[in-house]
């Protein structure tokens, strides 16, 4: 998945069934408030926020809809 040239904003739930987010992959995206990854999710590129402040300084929230253990198991995340 890529979204830098999309220009979203607002709330964005991955769809059920995305495996991989792509290095970069909503960089650049100020209007972004929140985003949700669901359980099917299997790798997480680097950087995938990269420049996602708005103008008030306030980055996205970031919700998983699995298990920290779960979390945990993404290749990419910090353990």
């Amino acid at each position: 998945m890529d979204f830098r040239r999309e220009g979203i904003g607002g709330k964005d739930v991955t769809n059920d069934g995305v495996e991989r987010i792509g290095n970069e992959a909503f960089s650049g995206c100020t209007g972004l408030r929140e985003i949700r990854f669901p359980v099917s999710l299997k790798k997480i590129g680097r950087h995938i926020m990269e420049g996602c402040i708005d103008s008030s300084g306030s980055r996205p929230k970031i919700y998983y809809e699995g298990t920290k253990s779960q979390w945990q198991k993404i290749e990419g995340t910090k353990r």
